[in-house]
C-alpha cells in the first residue's frame, strides 16, 4: 500500500481538491516506489494500482483501477483513475463543485453541528 493523492479539479475555483488515499500496488511497484522515493528517480514513472477507499458520494469507488504517477522531491504519487463507467472517473475528468468540496470538509470537521 502507498499513500497517494487523488486530485479532483474544481473548475469554478480554478483549483484542485486533493483526497489523501491509500492505493494497493504489487510488490514490484512497491519496490520501485521505495527505491526512488528519496532520490526522486524511479525505474518506472507509473504503475497500476487499486483505490482502497470508498470516496464519499461516489459509491463503488473501492477497488477502482488506477494509474499511479510517481513524483519527484519526496511528493506523494498522484492517482489517475482508468477510464470507467463510474462517477468518480467522470468527476476527475470534468471536476466537482465548490459546494461538494465544502460538504466534504463539513463532514470531516463536523462543521455546523452543535457540540453537546
Amino acid at each position: 500500500m502507498i499513500r497517494c493523492i487523488l486530485p479532483l479539479p474544481v473548475p469554478e475555483l480554478d483549483r484542485q481538491f486533493r483526497f489523501g488515499v491509500w492505493m494497493s500496488v504489487s510488490e514490484d511497484s512497491w519496490r520501485i516506489y521505495e527505491a526512488g522515493f528519496k532520490t526522486g528517480q524511479y525505474e518506472k514513472d507509473i504503475c497500476f494500482s487499486y483505490l482502497m477507499h470508498e470516496i464519499p458520494d461516489y459509491e463503488g469507488s473501492l477497488n477502482l483501477e488506477c494509474e499511479l504517477r510517481f513524483q519527484p522531491d519526496a511528493k506523494r504519487p498522484l492517482v489517475h483513475i482508468y477510464e470507467a463507467e463510474h462517477p468518480l472517473y467522470r468527476a476527475q475528468q470534468r471536476g466537482v463543485t465548490a459546494a461538494q468540496v465544502h460538504a466534504w470538509i463539513e463532514r470531516v470537521h463536523d462543521i455546523g453541528k452543535g457540540s453537546g
